[in-house]
């Protein structure tokens, strides 16, 4: 989505920007393919060998210095570090270089809720670099009021939401199966984001209670937590948990009655987008990212077994289930607007003349 919208700040002549980034091939590509110049050389020197590991962040450090000094002061910087809490050094790095500084964060959360190590301490010293922005954007309203009120960002925020493009007509909504539940998870294997290391305690706590009510667990993708994964369905059986490969998912949303987000913290996940799209009820942590899309008895909080236990008691209600999707696809009309986006665009190059001229002086 970053580049999304930076294409559309450039064709609206909002920004002129130009990447600086790693030599990968994809994202350098999917750059290339919006549109938008990519520089690669500034940080695509040979790596230090790997008893030197600790030199490669300081010759990034490095890189991003003499490229700052190379443009002068009062120029815009955007980092993109996807948590605010990843290499905040080089807001600082930026604001001694006397430019002004911007940062687009998809998620906010603490590093507490994300499951980081030494998350007090982590947030503590980053909290004073988070005053070197001048400006912020991120993708929702929930993760706009989780920068100002937890980690009390003064200067000013600003939402691009995420846009999607989808079919004018929705699929046929998913026929319910006859007393039975199926849940489905769509997405990486990964324990921490995920929360796919409580979510698979949490069915083997109550894989008794889960076969009773026939609750099924149909986890689709591929990643490091697939061994684990692959372990609670030799031992729960095909009844309980089942495991496809990563795919097309709305074959599987096809057959599933919910989609489950038992994630740690997430940004805007487009698979739920997609589920509530093809009319597949969504239930989710209150990490998730969909606070602003979901009914209340949708969310739960991370790590609260029985709000679980509530959450897929609630949904196992066909109509219940009808009737919460008609009011999710109805909050998330706006993303699917155009005029919305662009709006929230131009915004942004309002913000940024207003920035201009009071770091100048006109």
């Amino acid at each position: 989505m970053l580049f999304e919208w930076l294409r559309q700040a450039q064709s609206a002549g909002v920004l002129a920007p130009r990447i600086y980034c790693s030599p990968n091939k994809e994202l350098v590509t999917a750059a290339q393919a919006m549109g938008l110049t990519v520089e690669t050389s500034v940080f695509g020197r040979p790596l230090p060998p790997k008893w030197l590991w600790f030199l490669w962040p300081i010759s990034k450090l490095l890189a991003t210095w003499r490229l700052l000094g190379q443009y002068g002061r009062n120029k815009f910087v955007l980092f993109a570090p996807g948590v605010v809490q990843a290499n905040p050094i080089y807001l600082l790095v930026a604001r001694l270089r006397g430019q002004i500084v911007l940062c687009y964060v998809p998620m906010a959360y603490k590093s507490l809720e994300m499951g980081f190590r030494y998350a007090t301490l982590r947030d503590v010293l980053v909290r004073p670099l988070t005053r070197c922005v001048d400006l912020w954007i991120t993708i929702t309203e929930q993760q706009r009021d989780i920068l100002i009120d937890r980690w009390g960002i003064k200067a000013p925020v600003h939402v691009i939401p995420n846009r999607i493009s989808l079919p004018d007509t929705p699929p046929p909504p998913v026929p319910p199966a006859e007393q039975s539940l199926r849940v489905l998870f769509a997405g990486r294997f990964e324990p921490n984001q995920k929360g796919l290391d409580w979510l698979l305690s949490w069915i083997r706590d109550r894989a008794a209670q889960l076969r009773t009510r026939k609750i099924t667990f149909t986890f689709q993708g591929s990643g490091p937590f697939e061994t684990e994964i692959r372990s609670l369905a030799d031992e729960l059986g095909p009844t309980t948990v089942v495991i496809k490969p990563w795919g097309d998912v709305s074959g599987s949303l096809a057959k599933a009655d919910v989609l489950l987000l038992p994630s740690r913290f997430e940004g805007l996940p487009l698979v739920a987008i997609e589920a509530i799209y093809q009319g597949v009820a969504v239930i989710a942590t209150d990490r998730s990212g969909l606070n602003d899309f979901l009914d209340k008895q949708a969310i739960f909080r991370f790590g609260d077994a029985n709000g679980l236990d509530n959450t897929l008691d609630w949904v196992a209600c066909s109509s219940a289930r009808r009737e919460a999707v008609l009011r999710s696809q109805k909050c998330m009309e706006p993303l699917r607007s155009t005029n919305l986006f662009n709006a929230a665009v131009a915004d942004i190059g309002v913000a940024l003349d207003e920035l201009e001229n009071e770091r100048t002086g006109r």
